[in-house]
């Protein structure tokens, strides 16, 4: 139910692209993104998107059909917090809370093959 609640706003290739979308890379920032500030792993995709609710959420997908990974996120200063979503959001676990302002926000996460993980993200107070 939560996913047809958001709408896209871009995606882009961790390591390779994938259905011409092209790859991510944090030279100057080329995705463009007010959320995302640079990427870790081996193959995988980084998706935005914007909910009904107003939230911004990013989903986070290994794409490697045979084996686990770890992937990684570093989020850009106007992120406060992160939660991932379980269960249709019916489960929500903050993983990534900024303590100090002047430290990055990023977390990573080991992955199985194929696993896709949906997450909110939380921007700062204006």
């Amino acid at each position: 139910k939560i996913m047809a609640t958001l709408h896209h706003v871009s995606t882009r290739g961790i390591g390779v692209s994938y259905g011409g979308y092209p790859y991510f890379t944090s030279y100057e920032n080329e995705m463009n993104s007010n959320l995302i500030a640079d990427v870790s792993g081996r193959l995988g995709m980084v998706s935005e998107f914007v909910g009904d609710d107003g939230y911004d959420y990013v989903v986070l997908l290994n794409t490697d059909p045979r084996h686990g990974q770890t992937l990684g996120l570093t989020f850009t200063d106007e992120v406060e917090r992160v939660e991932e979503l379980l269960y249709n959001g019916d489960m929500v676990s903050t993983v990534a809370k900024r303590i100090n302002p002047t430290d990055p926000l990023k977390f990573s996460y080991a992955f199985v093959a194929g696993q896709m993980t949906l997450y909110r993200v939380i921007r700062k107070e204006k």
